[in-house]
């Protein structure tokens, strides 16, 4: 499905350099989030989570303008994108996420650097616990100055995967 949406894509366009940086971050903090659902409007470049609500809608309420008025009051104030995304499949594409190996794997990169011969042991040690991401974040709490350089070292790479992802949907600056 993916690869059909990405064949029938315009070339969308960003039109200030503001406007790359919020979309970069926002896709970033999507693709990091691993309970999260999101989608990319291609039209707007917005990026939309998806939430049991708008799946509730889709399954619930016919999508066409006499079903409006059964929609709660709350959703009537603007489309649901469980409606949009009925109307305008090709409008919308899933924000891919980062999978556990991907975490674990930027993890132990995260850990390779540090400087600090025996945190670097404390936190490889976290990682080859039975559950090592909780181990790892459960690491970061004992070493408190740690945590920021983790949560900064994950946004680059978070940033940079979401380059890479908007090259491949050729939306250009």
């Amino acid at each position: 499905m993916l690869t059909k949406l990405l064949c029938n894509m315009t070339s969308a366009t960003i039109t200030s350099k503001m406007k790359l940086d919020t979309l970069l971050a926002e896709l970033a903090s999507a693709m990091q989030d691993p309970k999260g659902s999101y989608l990319l409007d291609l039209e707007t470049l917005e990026v939309t989570e998806t939430t049991n609500d708008n799946r509730y809608e889709t399954d619930h309420v016919a999508i066409d303008e006499t079903s409006w008025d059964m929609l709660p009051e709350w959703a009537q104030d603007a489309p649901p994108v469980s409606m949009m995304v009925n109307h305008q499949p090709d409008r919308f594409i899933p924000v891919p996420t980062i999978t556990q190996k991907e975490l674990l794997d930027l993890m132990h990169k995260f850990t390779k650097q540090l400087q600090n011969q025996d945190d670097r042991i404390k936190f490889e040690f976290s990682l080859s616990q039975s559950k090592p991401t909780l181990a790892f974040k459960k690491e970061l709490t004992f070493h408190t100055g740690y945590r920021t350089k983790w949560l900064d070292f994950k946004q680059k790479y978070g940033l940079k995967q979401a380059k890479k992802w908007i090259k491949t949907l050729k939306i250009t600056a």
